[in-house]
């Protein structure tokens, strides 16, 4: 098992401008990291998802926190996309990929009950799940595209593993930062895939939310570009592509 340093990143007050300030914590690390599967030949709401809560002291879930629009960079790939699927349905396929980011930064389900979230179940296609769920039984060390358990030490004196225990809230809205795949600004960036049978949409961004384990107050960042497509039960996830790091756990954003 090959292991890497990687950084933790922890946010300024000019966040919002896309300005991180680093320090290094033990983890793999490479350059953006290879879809986990790639968008197939096959190819809502912004209501997040109600992650299920145990410990001495449940806090609120998500559920009670509704997802603002996330604003998205209106260019030649966004025209396509409303041109190809129609306005309703980018949107539509926009709150997904809020939701599948939510859930993946802040995984109360799972970081307390060691199962995935079942909302996932619907917002990804099965052979995909299924890959998602084998990365996160890899022992420590291996890369992971999309769920991660959270780490014992996050570099920054948070035991997040320990903190879990007495309670999680992921209400916190969830925000956008510049990235790999928004080197622009903290915008949304999609464009359409028409590489496959049928056109796949291709929406990339920088997520990041606080997130407050026990009586530790953190904010969780990643880079993801969600390939997904429409079917009868509304968009699926058929691909996911990370930037190439390991989920960022930092100080909380400046408000």
């Amino acid at each position: 098992m090959v292991r890497g340093r990687a950084l933790v990143c922890g946010w300024s007050a000019a966040a919002v401008l896309g300005l991180v300030a680093c320090t290094e914590n033990s983890q793999p690390q490479a350059g953006p990291q290879a879809s986990v599967s790639s968008a197939r030949s096959t190819a809502s709401s912004l209501s997040p998802a109600a992650p299920t809560t145990s410990g001495p002291s449940p806090m609120p879930s998500a559920a009670s926190s509704p997802e603002k629009s996330l604003p998205v960079t209106v260019d030649a790939g966004y025209a396509d996309a409303v041109a190809t699927f129609g306005a309703d349905a980018v949107q539509a396929a926009l709150a997904a990929d809020a939701r599948i980011a939510r859930i993946a930064l802040a995984d109360c389900h799972l970081w307390q009950t060691g199962e995935v979230d079942p909302a996932l179940r619907g917002l990804l296609e099965p052979e995909l799940l299924t890959e998602i769920e084998a990365e996160l039984a890899r022992p420590d060390g291996y890369p992971r595209t999309l769920l991660a358990p959270l780490p014992d030490d996050d570099g920054n004196g948070h035991r997040l593993s320990a903190a879990v225990r007495g309670g999680c809230d992921a209400s916190a809205p969830l925000q956008l930062n510049v990235g790999t795949f928004t080197m622009n600004g903290p915008r949304l960036v999609l464009h359409v895939d028409r590489t496959g049978a049928q056109p796949a949409l291709v929406v990339g961004g920088h997520f990041v939310m606080d997130v407050t384990l026990g009586d530790v107050g953190v904010a969780a960042g990643q880079d993801w570009r969600f390939t997904s497509v429409p079917g009868p039960a509304g968009w699926r996830l058929v691909g996911v592509q990370t930037g190439g790091s390991p989920v960022n756990w930092t100080l909380p954003l400046p408000s």
